[in-house]
């Protein structure tokens, strides 16, 4: 379906997606697809690392609660908060996996946008 929106003499044409005019409009669409795709090579690295299996375990849940939150529409900023410092903090501690790293850095940088924390 194409959407005409007409306001004032400016007319947007669309097909999909979100439309805010005025001041303070915050319009977050999520990648469900690459939220999934990126806590997936996410929780792999953090399998494949050398840690102690109750710390994989812990990390593991974490991320998918993160992911849950996420892809949720109305995520609770304050928990997101908490457990992204504490997948962070112990992430920091792992010194023995540059691609773990790499790869928190990149989910992390993908989902702290989309949950409005900077």
């Amino acid at each position: 379906m194409n959407t005409k929106n007409s306001f004032g003499g400016v007319t947007v044409n669309g097909n999909h997606g979100a439309l805010g005019i005025g001041s303070d409009q915050t319009i977050v669409n999520v990648n469900h697809e690459a939220v999934k795709e990126l806590s997936a090579e996410l929780i792999k690295e953090i399998k494949a690392s050398n840690i102690p299996d109750t710390t994989k375990k812990e990390l593991e849940e974490s991320v998918n609660e993160v992911s849950k939150q996420v892809n949720s529409g109305s995520p609770n900023k304050i928990t997101l908060t908490g457990m992204l410092s504490g997948i962070n903090a112990a992430i920091n501690t792992i010194n023995n996996s540059p691609s773990l790293i790499e790869s928190f850095t990149k989910w992390k940088d993908f989902i702290l946008p989309l949950v409005g924390i900077n």
